[in-house]
């Protein structure tokens, strides 16, 4: 392991969340990448809220969905809505602690 760049000055986080952005975008590559990257399902279902269901903050859920463990922003209405969303928070898809309260990507990161 070491700190190889393919592109010397390119910013890698910049560059892993424009290709979530693009690969999920897409039916087909979303699939192919969660074939091959396949998301932690406990950290997943651990967004799932009922309607109802206190989000923190003074907020609830307003239906059924996935939400963010940080803020309670939406993350997705169904499972393959978070996916689709490449897991982000709606209301801070570019912050790294949200929505699991943790940094966290699709690909793996040495």
């Amino acid at each position: 392991h070491g700190d190889a760049r393919a592109v010397g000055d390119w910013n890698d986080d910049q560059a892993r969340k424009s290709l979530v952005a693009y690969l999920t975008a897409n039916d087909q590559m979303r699939h192919a990448l969660l074939r091959q990257f396949p998301p932690d399902q406990n950290m997943i279902f651990g967004l799932f809220r009922r309607e109802g269901d206190s989000l923190g903050r003074g907020i609830t859920a307003k239906h059924d969905g996935f939400y963010c463990k940080q803020c309670g922003g939406l993350v997705g209405a169904s499972e393959e809505d978070a996916l689709r969303q490449g897991l982000r928070c709606s209301w801070h898809p570019d912050d790294e602690q949200h929505p699991f309260g943790e940094k966290y990507s699709l690909f793996p990161v040495s």
